[in-house]
């Protein structure tokens, strides 16, 4: 299973417009560039888990909101009933980020 890039895109595009902010506010913000951010929304492009979570931070969102689709969870079954070692190294990869960053989070 992938993430699916539009979906993800279609969420950052409305979290962002929810905010009142452009596209190259939020490039600014997260400290990228603004065609990257195009990307991003238009799903032709996926983010790295740091810049993955830098849009999350500036969003107010967390990663399952953006990656919901991906992250589709089975209160009986946990996530999809079977997680691959690959998505394990993943969620570890990003909650060791998100615990170093913990007290930069927003409110």
């Amino acid at each position: 299973m992938s993430i699916n890039l539009d979906s993800f895109g279609m969420r950052v595009r409305r979290k962002r417009k929810e905010m009142g902010i452009t596209q190259a506010k939020l490039a600014e913000l997260c400290e990228v560039s603004v065609p990257f951010i195009g990307h991003i929304e238009r799903g032709s492009r996926s983010p790295s888990v740091e810049s993955l979570l830098v849009i999350c931070r500036v969003l107010k969102v967390t990663p399952d909101y953006l990656l919901q689709d991906y992250l589709k969870y089975d209160h009986n079954l946990g996530l999809g009933g079977r997680i691959s070692p690959t998505d394990i190294m993943s969620l570890e990869r990003i909650s060791k980020v998100l615990r170093e960053q913990s007290e930069d989070w927003p409110d």
